[in-house]
């Protein structure tokens, strides 16, 4: 499993193609690189999901091609298919504290990521507390399967600044590589979930920050 994370997207594709191009070099190194991810295009919503809380998938393919969806489908096609999410906390923009939690179905032979993540013992949860900088509200992160990762039920638990506030959860499927695939046909039981909205006070609170952040 390889960590992807981004607080904002690119305004071009060729920008995100740049990044991903880096990356995978320094992957194919034994580094791991953050990287922004796509600007999401309108399109078929995901279950559960709403305009701005969604998971995603996107595949880059061997002709170059980049495709993104908003769904929970992942085909374990190592070096090629990422997964993440993307959720509005709501006020100004600021810096929080985010937790994300991901655990797959099964422990993975392979975790690329910085020195914020922390791997369970048995190697099947990866814990990252990272700042994020908000943009317009929202957060994101991703992350790229590798080889050897599990097929099975994944699941994201978000915490900002130590309160839950979703839960997406994806099927990561084995599946022989096909550049025709449509990602948008894939479907999967799993739904999204999102956290009650915060009380009034805490509302309040986070559309004005302390200084500082």
């Amino acid at each position: 499993m390889s960590q992807r994370f981004r607080t904002a997207f690119p305004s071009t594709i060729a920008l995100l193609s740049l990044f991903l191009a880096l990356a995978w070099a320094l992957a194919l190194g034994g580094k791991a690189m953050a990287q922004p991810a796509q600007k999401m295009q309108p399109g078929s919503q995901s279950p559960g999901g709403t305009a701005e809380n969604y998971p995603f998938v996107y595949v880059t393919f061997d002709s170059g091609e980049m495709r993104t969806v908003k769904g929970n489908v992942v085909p374990i096609w190592p070096g090629k298919s990422c997964f993440g999410w993307q959720l509005q906390i709501g006020g100004r923009n600021r810096t929080v504290k985010l937790t994300e939690v991901l655990t797959l179905a099964g422990p993975a032979k392979l975790w690329v990521a910085g020195p914020e993540t922390k791997i369970s013992p048995d190697q099947s949860t990866a814990t990252t507390t990272v700042p994020a900088q908000t943009d317009q509200g929202l957060v994101s992160r991703a992350w790229c399967i590798t080889e050897g990762d599990p097929p099975g039920a994944y699941r994201y638990d978000i915490y900002i600044d130590g309160i839950q506030r979703g839960q997406f959860t994806f099927c990561a499927i084995e599946m022989k590589y096909d550049p025709e695939l449509r990602l948008e046909e894939l479907t999967c039981p799993y739904k999204f979930e999102s956290a009650q909205a915060p009380g009034p006070l805490l509302a309040r609170a986070l559309a004005s920050p302390p200084k500082g952040l």
